[in-house]
């Protein structure tokens, strides 16, 4: 009986070219660093099994499949052609692509061994695919008639809690509803990440930064988009202009000072310039829809941002309810008169 062979493939050629080139010079290239051969194929081992063990999840099959030897030398080849150009290149291997959208990943290539560097470029890579494919879901998915001038910097909390929030565990709720109303945006029509922060007013650097984090969180971009979708038919419905709140708001450094005498008489509440301060910061984000750290009277106190935040917090959770429904209307009166509403 005769063994079938074949020809192997260029690729299959340079793989074990490479295997080798490390068997005679006893170190192996591992992204732009030589390592000792032993620690070479320690990594080429660890990065096969998951590579197999992914594969094996992918397929639905036993989570103990990966350990067992390759069925036949076709799949050995396919398993080493893809794993040592992705250690030697430090490129993400294609079967690694969806294991890397958890939040996992990094922590398992340490456990497994694998240098910061290798890490670094493999989560870096996987934050690229990653969006790429949540930017194809996003085309099949259909734009939505939504006037970005209709959405806020950040999602409201009701909206973000009912539908966006479930994608993104161990996100800071205001990072959250900032990179939800930017996936709003990507539907309303911007282009990029970078653009729908634009769209907001949001720094295009801190937009960016929000999106190549999150975006990684997200594990199922077509249920992730469908949500966004009903959000953006929601905006679309309310039709409040939030663009004209925010340039509203860009000049409020502090609520008028006979305003907020007034309201807080009503409550028995003392009228600190402090309070002044934080009432207007209130307004931008609880009527506006801004980012409270990016409310002019956070710039303005921009020395004692970590204070101010505490500051602020305070403000928010022992200000009686009662008092910040005054606010809430008062702003909206001052919209009515400006027709910003």
């Amino acid at each position: 009986m005769t063994t079938p062979t074949r020809l192997a493939s260029s690729v299959e050629v340079e793989a074990q070219s490479v295997v080798a080139a490390v068997l005679a010079k006893g170190v192996g290239p591992a992204a732009d660093e030589e390592i000792p051969a032993i620690k070479w194929f320690g990594l080429l081992e660890s990065l096969v099994a998951l590579v197999r063990r992914a594969t094996a999840l992918d397929s639905g099959t036993s989570n103990l499949s990966h350990r067992r030897p390759p069925r036949t030398a076709d799949e050995a080849a396919l398993l080493l052609t893809a794993c040592i150009p992705a250690l030697v290149s430090a490129t993400l291997p294609e079967q690694l692509v969806r294991l890397a959208r958890t939040e996992k990943f990094p922590d398992m290539l340490r456990t497994a061994g694998f240098p910061g560097h290798i890490v670094t470029a493999w989560t870096t890579h996987a934050g690229r695919r990653v969006r790429a494919a949540v930017g194809r879901e996003l085309l099949r998915s259909g734009e939505v008639v939504l006037s970005l001038d209709c959405i806020p910097q950040l999602l409201p909390t009701a909206h973000y809690e009912e539908t966006i929030s479930n994608f993104l565990p161990g996100t800071a709720p205001a990072t959250g509803r900032a990179f939800a109303s930017m996936a709003v945006a990507r539907l309303a029509g911007a282009t990029s990440w970078k653009q729908a922060g634009v769209a907001l007013d949001l720094p295009p650097d801190r937009a960016v930064r929000i999106a190549d984090v999150v975006v990684r969180r997200v594990n199922d971009g077509a249920a992730f988009w469908a949500e966004a979708h009903r959000v953006a038919v929601v905006l679309a419905e309310d039709g409040i202009d939030f663009a004209a709140r925010r340039r509203w708001c860009s000049g409020l450094e502090a609520l008028p000072a006979d305003a907020w005498r007034a309201i807080t008489a009503r409550h028995g509440v003392v009228p600190t310039e402090a309070g002044r301060r934080n009432a207007a910061i209130w307004v931008c984000e609880h009527v506006a829809g801004n980012h409270p750290q990016l409310a002019v009277s956070s710039r303005v106190s921009a020395g004692f941002r970590e204070s101010r935040r505490e500051v602020y917090r305070r403000f928010c959770t022992r200000m009686p309810a009662a008092v910040l429904a005054d606010l809430h209307n008062w702003a909206l009166a001052q919209l009515n008169e400006k027709d910003s509403l």
